[in-house]
């Protein structure tokens, strides 16, 4: 999530200089490698030890309160997708981010009434 921030901010910065954009796109590339790798080890875990995992999630507070985590990431992905596809590739990418920011806001009511469900 915080890379993710850092790369919006230093996309929107009002001090811009030559390579400010460059950077923020680096980051924005690394924000979205990390949210795929551990993504992958959190769904690996699902699949692999659900019993485990789901009880965890029934008892321990900050197991249920992390469930948040990927919406929000996946979040600034969708921020950060809207304004550089956007602005740089033309109008079909930023309905491209539109539609993204529709799936998350699916997911976040999903997450919403699953931790409602698992507590």
């Amino acid at each position: 999530m915080d890379t993710g921030i850092i790369a919006i901010l230093l996309h929107q910065l009002p001090y811009q200089f030559r390579g400010l954009s460059i950077i923020s796109t680096v980051i924005y590339i690394l924000n979205l490698s990390l949210f795929v790798v551990l993504l992958g080890i959190f769904t690996a875990r699902l699949i692999l030890y659900p019993r485990q995992a789901f009880h965890k999630f029934g008892t321990v507070i900050d197991e249920l309160a992390s469930l948040a985590c990927p919406v929000v990431a996946f979040l600034t992905i969708v921020g950060m997708t809207a304004m550089t596809t956007g602005q740089a590739w033309g109008h079909g990418w930023a309905i491209f981010g539109y539609v993204l920011w529709w799936i998350s806001a699916f997911f976040s009511l999903a997450t919403v009434f699953g931790t409602f469900y698992l507590a």
